[in-house]
């Protein structure tokens, strides 16, 4: 038996071929591009996510220093023997937590409501 190899002749393809080839051509230049655009979204997001992580990373700092310096002032006031801040008399009712009113300076008086005892 002996095996002889043809050779196949170089042709224009078929117009199916032809076809085919092209529509080929076409899907993957669609492909291209689309994924083109999905790597241009997403370095997009990836660059407002960062803008954004660094915003809340300050936000986070600058709270963690407000805590600070407020348990600093607790902290200050605790060797005090005015534990309490002034609260309106037991016939005035109680006074809501909101209505308590602190300044900002360290002494024993800067503790006062905004509403006066009535007797």
């Amino acid at each position: 038996m002996n095996h002889v190899s043809k050779k196949r002749e170089r042709t224009s393809p078929s117009p199916n071929r032809a076809q085919h080839l092209e529509r080929n051509r076409t899907a993957a230049n669609k492909y291209r591009q689309k994924k083109k655009k999905e790597h241009e979204e997403i370095d997009h997001r990836l660059h407002d996510e960062t803008e954004k992580r660094e915003l809340l990373l300050s936000q986070v700092h600058s709270l963690q220093k407000e805590v600070w310096d407020l348990k600093n002032m607790i902290f200050q006031h605790a060797g005090c023997d005015h534990n309490q801040p002034n609260l309106p008399s037991a016939s005035a009712g109680r006074a809501h937590p909101n209505n308590l009113s602190f300044s900002s300076q360290p002494s024993h008086s800067s503790y006062q409501t905004d509403s006066s005892p009535t007797q």
